[in-house]
């Protein structure tokens, strides 16, 4: 009988060969094309006579390409809110045992299309309309398809997370003409109506209170004032008289904690109260006593 056994060639010891039979057979699941497409062994044949005469032989062994799954790797990446057409957001790595071209396809957490990703792995504004307020956070499903096989089959797929992160910009305030009202003759420290106010839309700044504003008298009236934090006009000085002015046009501006500000006039009626009538005497009148 005859017995074999493998000399060299096996240093990973990747291949197990039967004594008896010589059947050469897979030992370890590890062989890989890309790694190392074919193998040469030295078996060496060994007889059962008095000499033990023996023989040696190569044999290569080819190891047949198989379509393995891409792999894409998760990912968070930062953008500014309000950026451009076109504005690079960052590249999403994927590989492929084979090394052959991958389409890339955002596949979910893209509803509003802000998004567009190429087959490199660009990921780009779509949409420029992206507002921190409004979603501050976007969770991608990015998905990556090989080139298949040999005949363009069996194309194989994987998907991953790609976290965007919105980053807050400072948004100037926006402010709305307003009309208010107050008494003729009203003192100094009178609430003229209710506060005026600005909308800041940054959730940094999410308030009302966080503005500051201050007060323009573009008609030249120095009769009011404007509370810096709340945005309460007042009566500033005594004289408002709607006889001889019945209205004011006044300039409110609105400044947010970052610099930027918006501004919008407001109307100030001066009510009409009814006042006392006065009574002038011209000059001195004299009458002569009845006479008798």
């Amino acid at each position: 009988f005859l017995t074999y056994q493998i000399l060299s060639g096996n240093d990973a010891e990747r291949f197990t060969i039967d004594a008896a039979s010589g059947q050469i057979s897979v030992a370890k699941a590890e062989l890989d094309y890309e790694d190392t497409p074919q193998y040469t062994l030295v078996v060496e044949v060994v007889d059962s006579g008095h000499n033990h005469l023996k023989d040696t032989a190569s044999i290569t062994i080819d190891i047949l390409d198989v379509n393995e799954r891409p792999t894409v790797v998760e990912a968070t990446m930062t953008l500014a809110e309000d950026e451009v057409l076109g504005q690079a957001v960052g590249t999403v790595v994927a590989t492929d045992p084979e090394e052959r071209d991958m389409v890339y396809k955002i596949t979910a957490g893209d509803e509003n299309k802000v998004f567009a990703i190429d087959n490199d792995g660009a990921l780009t504004v779509r949409n420029p309309a992206i507002d921190f307020e409004t979603q501050p956070v976007y969770s991608l499903t990015v998905q990556v398809t090989d080139a298949g096989d040999a005949t363009g089959g069996n194309k194989l797929t994987d998907s991953a997370t790609v976290v965007v992160q919105i980053l807050n910009v400072n948004e100037p305030p926006s402010m709305t003409p307003f009309t208010r009202s107050v008494e003729e003759n009203s003192g100094p420290g009178t609430a003229v109506g209710v506060r005026v106010f600005g909308d800041d839309v940054d959730v940094s700044t999410a308030d009302a209170e966080s503005l500051t504003y201050s007060l323009t008298n573009p008609d030249g009236s120095s009769f009011f004032a404007i509370d810096a934090a709340t945005g309460q006009i007042t009566v500033d000085a005594a004289g408002l008289n709607f006889e001889a002015q019945s209205s004011y046009i006044v300039q409110v501006t609105a400044t947010d904690t970052g610099g930027l500000s918006a501004t919008a006039a407001t109307t100030i009626n001066i009510l009409d109260v009814n006042e006392a009538p006065t009574v002038t005497v011209p000059g001195v009148f004299a009458a002569h006593e009845q006479a008798e």
